[in-house]
């Protein structure tokens, strides 16, 4: 259940040395608190979330070319041109969606993700064309999750932004258990294929991208509004979600958000991430986090896309593998509860332990 709403001051107070109390200036916190921080339009918006989550597809373009034996090797290949296309796509539509919008950024990747699964429905008659392929694919993989679920965030209150996660969760898990046994009912591969990728570009959260001003289903940013000086198109889109979600925007908060964000320059040249190298903390803080990413990716995709090989039925080793993503629905309530250093330092032995144990168990795991 969302949480109750609650009675807040429209400002808070703080007290600066030896001075009187002050108001403290309101943010799009203040602006989220107005109009509902969890109401039915966020709701909705994390409908949105469940249908841009299930649209995948499995490809067994590789086992039908007989790539085996001393073709083995082709695969991975291909499979490591599709990542490369993701670390391309999220510089390319983060850089969109900064400076053109998120919807229109949002649209375009499924879009793109679509047209490469179709080209992948001609059957590319070589590897270096499926390669390409993948690496289209690729670029969009990634952003037509969690694009829409940044955006959705956005408009959901602090408290409340953990719903958003969950549905993601949720529908990534639900999805990857089901798409096993779809595939075992529809043995050509090309058939899923054609009948899911027209339904990305389709789905009902991304066709008014490009159209419907009041923004439904999924609404441009508000904050990106206001910052690149379209203050009327974000006070429509917060009044809209506060009459929807029977509160009402509080306009004076709104007027001074608007002024302080529309003060910055959007266009102008940031700093240089190298300049991290003359704050040593810092530095060492933002090396921890890039490692501890990257192993938990390498983990991650590791072990879900190995599966297959867990021994058994593939169908039931995938539906399996991937119905352990709804257990960690539980995680954003544990690192709430016990913050996230302890949590993930004991999630990252749980698994190291339970691959160790996999390895050394060898076949009789399978049994």
């Amino acid at each position: 259940m969302p949480p109750a709403q609650t009675e807040k001051p429209d400002s808070v107070s703080v007290a600066p040395e030896g001075g009187a109390r002050r108001p403290r200036p309101p943010t799009f916190e203040t602006l989220l608190e107005s109009v509902g921080e969890f109401g039915l339009y966020q709701r909705a918006l994390c409908l949105g979330l469940i249908g841009s989550s299930t649209l995948v597809c499995a490809l067994t373009y590789y086992s039908q070319n007989d790539w085996v034996c001393n073709d083995a090797w082709r695969p991975f290949v291909v499979h490591a041109v599709f990542w490369v296309g993701n670390i391309v796509g999220s510089w390319i539509w983060g850089t969109i969606s900064d400076k053109v919008g998120r919807r229109p950024a949002t649209l375009a990747s499924f879009v793109v993700y679509a047209a490469g699964g179709a080209l992948t429905l001609a059957w590319p008659s070589s590897m270096a064309a499926l390669a390409a392929v993948r690496f289209l694919v690729g670029t969009a993989h990634h952003t037509i999750s969690h694009l829409p679920y940044m955006l959705v965030i956005e408009y959901c209150g602090a408290r409340a932004r953990v719903y958003p996660l969950l549905a993601l969760i949720g529908s990534w898990g639900v999805g990857g258990a089901l798409l096993p046994w779809i595939a075992y009912l529809v043995w050509d591969w090309r058939i899923p294929d054609a009948a899911l990728q027209p339904a990305a570009p389709a789905h009902p959260g991304v066709l008014q991208v490009s159209g419907a001003e009041e923004g439904r289903y999924i609404p441009e940013s508000s904050s990106w509004l206001m910052v690149r000086g379209r203050g009327e198109e974000a006070a429509t889109l917060l009044r809209k979600m506060a009459a929807i979600n029977g509160q009402t925007l509080d306009e004076e908060a709104f007027g001074e958000v608007l002024i302080d964000m529309t003060a910055r320059d959007p266009d102008k040249e940031t700093q240089s991430i190298l300049l991290v190298r003359k704050h040593p903390r810092l530095m060492k803080n933002m090396v921890l986090v890039i490692l501890l990413w990257m192993v938990s990716c390498l983990c991650f995709y590791g072990h879900t896309q190995n599966t297959g090989n867990l021994g058994g039925s593939v169908f039931s080793s995938f539906s399996l593998g991937a119905t352990t993503e709804l257990l960690a629905m539980t995680v954003p309530f544990i690192i709430n509860a016990r913050g996230r250093k302890w949590p993930m330092a004991l999630f990252f032995v749980t698994s190291g332990l339970c691959g160790l144990l996999y390895a050394l168990l060898g076949d009789a795991a399978a049994v």
